[in-house]
C-alpha cells in the first residue's frame, strides 16, 4: 500500500496542476468537480492497476482497500477549489474532463516510464491482463451506477469489450446493461448495446428477475440497519469513521436497488417495431427491415423477434429469428433457406426486460422467394426486344438513306481522279500511299503519341488518307455516324469532337491516341513534337491556314503546354 499512496499522491498533485491550469486557459467554460472525480477514477484505474503488480494476485483481492482509499480521494477532490473564481451561469463544458483526462495520462504517461520499466521487468503479461481486466471491469459497473455518460464512453473506447467483461455478472448477479435499463438510462443503455452488451443469462423470467431485485432491496436495507445501530452503539470509537463511510455505501446502494426495482416495477412491454417492410432479395431468401418501437414504455429494447410463416394467422411457424445483436445499428434480417415460389408471411416483434410486445405485420404481409429468370411460365424479359430495336434502327438507316439522296450531287472535277473509299483497318498498311498535301477533299489524320513523340510516316508527315474529293453539306451527320461507327476501334483512338475545316474545301477528320510505349512501325516512325512543324514546308498563307496548318499548330501547342506543366 506504500506504494500505492506515493503513487496516488503524485497522481492528486498533478491533477490539482493540470486542472488549475484548463480552468485558466478555458475561461469561458468550467470544469465541474465531478468532471475531476471522473478523471480521477480513470487514471487510477490506470495507474492502480500497473503499481499493484508487486503484490501479485494479492491486487485483485485487495481491491476493497483501493475502493476505499478512492473513496477518500473523492472527498479530497469534492473539496477542490479551481483557481478561476468566476462561475459561469451555463453548464459545465462536455468536454472539459476528456481534455483534463487526455493531458494527464500524457504527462503520467512519460513521468513514470522509468519506474514501469525497472518495477515490472519481467512480470507475466497474462497478470498484468487480469488485473486491468478486473479494475476497468469495477469502473465500467461505477460509471453505469454512477450514470456518468462520458466516463462509459471513454472506457468503451479504451477498452474492448473482452476487455471489461462487458457481459460477465458482478457479485450481485447483473451486468452493466442490467443497471443501465433498470434505471432507464437509455443514452448509457444504448451505447453498451452497440458495444455488445447483453443482460444477465441468470434473469431466465419476470418472477426471477423480480425476486433477485427484491433480494437485493432487503438485503441492502439490512446492511443498513446493521451498520446503524454500530454506529449508534459505538459512539466516538476509533473505528466510528470506517463504519460511518461503510453506511453511506449502503445507504447509497440501497437507493440504487429501490429505483432499479421501481424502474422495472413500472415499465412495461415495449410496443410494436415501426416501419416493418419486406423484400424479396434472391429466390430462396427475404430480407426484412424495420425501426424501433414509437414508444418503448421506459424499458430499451434489447431484442428482436422475427417470425416466418406459410399460414397468415401464424398458427403454425416456419421458422424465428432472434436479433439480440444490435452493434450495427441497423435493423436489418435476411431469412435465408426458404422454397422458391412459395409465399411467406413475416411479423416482428421486440423485447425488453418485462418480456415480448405484440407482433407487426410486415408490408407487404407476404413475400414469394423468386427470381424472375427462373420462374416457371414467364416469358424471358428480352423476348421481342430485338426485333423492336431492329425496326428502330431500320427506321433510323431510311431517314440517312432519304437525305443523302435529296442532297444536290456537286459537279466533279474531270481533271482529279475519282477517290475510291478505302478502309480505316488498313490505314497503316503499306500499299496505302499517304497524303502530303490537301487538294479539296475529306481527309482522316491519325495522331498517334507517346509523351512528347508523335507517329508520323517515313517523309516525316503525320498519316493522311484521302476519303473523298467531296463532301456534302450534311456533312456534321455524316461525322457522327462515322464516330459512331468508329467506336471499340481501338488501334486509331478516340475521334477528335469536331472535324478541322478550311476555306480552301477541305476537311480533316483527326483522330488521337496515346500509347503507352513507343512501338515500331512498318511504315512509320517517332519524331519529337517540336520538330514536326519546323521540317514542313507550308503552302498556306497565316490568313488562311489550311486544315493540316491548324492540326500541326494546335498539335505544337499542346507539346509546348505539357511541358510548361
Amino acid at each position: 500500500m506504500g506504494i500505492i499512496n506515493s503513487s496516488v499522491n503524485y497522481i492528486f498533485e498533478r491533477i490539482t496542476g493540470e486542472a488549475s491550469r484548463l480552468a485558466h486557459d478555458n475561461k469561458h467554460s468550467t470544469i465541474s468537480s465531478r468532471e475531476i472525480q471522473t478523471t480521477v477514477r480513470l487514471l487510477l484505474l490506470g495507474e492502480l492497476a500497473k503499481h499493484t503488480m508487486s503484490e501479485g494476485t494479492k491486487a485483485v483481492t485487495n481491491y476493497t482497500s483501493s475502493k476505499t482509499f478512492h473513496v477518500k480521494m473523492t472527498q479530497q477532490m469534492q473539496n477542490l477549489h479551481l483557481s478561476n473564481p468566476r462561475k459561469s451561469s451555463g453548464p459545465a463544458s462536455p468536454s472539459a474532463a476528456k481534455r483534463l483526462y487526455r493531458n494527464l495520462s500524457e504527462k503520467l504517461k512519460g513521468s513514470h516510464s522509468s519506474f514501469d520499466e525497472a518495477y515490472f521487468f519481467g512480470r507475466s503479461d497474462r497478470l498484468r491482463k487480469a488485473s486491468v481486466n478486473v479494475q476497468s471491469n469495477e469502473a465500467l459497473f461505477e460509471a453505469v451506477e454512477q450514470q456518468d455518460l462520458d466516463a462509459v464512453q471513454i472506457l468503451l473506447y479504451q477498452y474492448t469489450a473482452d476487455e471489461l467483461d462487458l457481459n460477465t455478472p458482478n457479485s450481485e448477479g447483473l451486468t452493466p446493461l442490467d443497471i443501465a435499463i433498470m434505471t432507464n438510462n437509455v443514452p448509457i443503455a444504448r451505447i453498451l448495446l452497440k458495444a455488445g452488451a447483453k443482460e444477465s443469462p441468470h434473469f431466465l423470467s419476470l418472477e426471477s428477475r423480480a425476486m433477485h431485485l427484491t433480494a437485493l432491496v432487503h438485503e441492502a436495507q439490512q446492511r443498513v440497519n446493521e451498520l446503524s445501530t454500530q454506529v449508534s452503539a459505538e459512539g466516538l470509537n476509533t473505528d466510528i469513521s470506517e463504519k460511518e463511510k461503510q453506511l453511506k455505501a449502503w445507504e447509497w446502494r440501497y437507493r440504487l436497488y429501490k429505483r432499479m426495482k421501481a424502474g422495472f416495477d413500472h415499465s412495461r412491454v415495449p410496443e410494436t417495431p415501426s416501419n416493418v417492410r419486406l423484400a424479396v432479395t434472391s429466390s430462396t431468401s427475404l430480407t426484412v427491415t424495420f425501426q424501433e418501437p414509437l414508444s418503448i414504455n421506459s424499458a430499451v429494447v434489447t431484442r428482436y423477434k422475427v417470425e416466418w410463416s406459410l399460414s397468415k394467422d401464424f398458427s403454425s411457424l416456419a421458422g424465428e429469428l432472434i436479433l439480440d445483436s444490435l452493434q450495427s445499428g441497423i435493423l436489418r434480417c435476411t431469412i435465408p433457406g426458404l422454397s422458391t415460389g412459395r409465399v411467406y408471411y413475416v411479423r416482428v416483434s421486440a423485447c425488453n426486460m418485462k418480456g415480448w410486445g405484440p407482433p407487426l405485420l410486415a408490408t407487404p404481409a407476404f413475400a414469394t422467394p423468386s427470381n424472375w429468370k427462373e420462374f416457371d411460365g414467364r416469358e424471358p424479359r428480352s423476348r421481342g426486344q430485338n426485333e423492336a430495336l431492329e425496326r428502330l434502327l431500320q427506321q433510323v438507316r431510311n431517314i440517312h438513306q432519304r437525305c443523302s439522296c435529296q442532297e444536290p450531287s456537286k459537279v466533279q472535277n474531270p481533271s482529279r481522279k475519282q477517290s475510291v473509299s478505302r478502309s480505316l483497318k488498313h490505314l497503316f498498311h503499306s500499299s496505302n500511299k499517304f497524303v502530303k498535301i490537301l487538294k479539296r477533299g475529306l481527309y482522316v489524320a491519325a495522331v498517334v503519341y507517346h509523351k512528347d513523340n508523335i507517329l508520323v510516316t517515313n517523309e516525316d508527315q503525320i498519316p493522311i488518307v484521302e476519303i473523298d474529293d467531296s463532301y456534302s453539306s450534311s456533312i456534321m451527320q455524316d461525322f457522327l455516324w462515322f464516330t459512331k461507327n468508329l467506336l471499340g476501334t481501338h488501334n486509331l483512338g478516340r475521334v477528335y469532337y469536331e472535324p478541322l475545316k478550311d476555306r480552301h474545301g477541305n476537311m480533316l477528320i483527326v483522330t488521337v491516341r496515346e500509347v503507352e510505349n513507343l512501338y515500331s512501325f512498318f511504315n512509320g516512325k517517332w519524331m519529337q513534337i517540336s520538330k514536326l512543324q519546323s521540317q514542313r514546308k507550308s503552302l498556306s498563307t497565316p490568313e488562311e491556314p489550311t486544315a493540316l496548318d491548324v492540326l500541326l499548330i494546335t498539335i505544337q501547342a499542346s507539346g509546348d503546354e505539357n511541358k510548361l506543366n
